[in-house]
């Protein structure tokens, strides 16, 4: 039977500097991979939320040149109107005419 005798390093141990430099390195780079990262994503969403602004004032345009039309529309509607009532106030009126030139001739 044989038994192995490993050493354990004490938590209160501190590492060589030189691996103590190294794992430092590490931490320093994969902090700055995940920032870098970060950063690609607010990026990319920075670009979607532009992206849907431009879209949203696009389509804000487009809303107000239908209203604009729509009012064009109205008016122009309401103005046909007046005119198709005077129109049919003539037309009511047409049948008295007759009747009162029938009346003088």
């Amino acid at each position: 039977m044989c038994f192995a005798i490993t050493e354990q390093q004490n938590s209160t141990d501190r590492a060589p500097p030189g691996r103590r430099d190294s794992n430092v390195m590490n931490a320093i780079q994969q902090v700055q991979l995940q920032l870098n990262s970060l950063e690609t994503e607010s990026q990319r969403h920075s670009a979607k939320i532009q992206d849907i602004l431009r879209a949203t004032t696009r389509l804000e345009s487009q809303r107000q040149e239908f209203i604009g039309i729509l009012d064009r529309s109205e008016s122009h509607i309401s103005q046909r109107l007046e005119d198709v009532k005077g129109d049919v106030r003539k037309v009511l009126v047409l049948p008295e005419m007759i009747l009162a030139l029938d009346y003088y001739f």
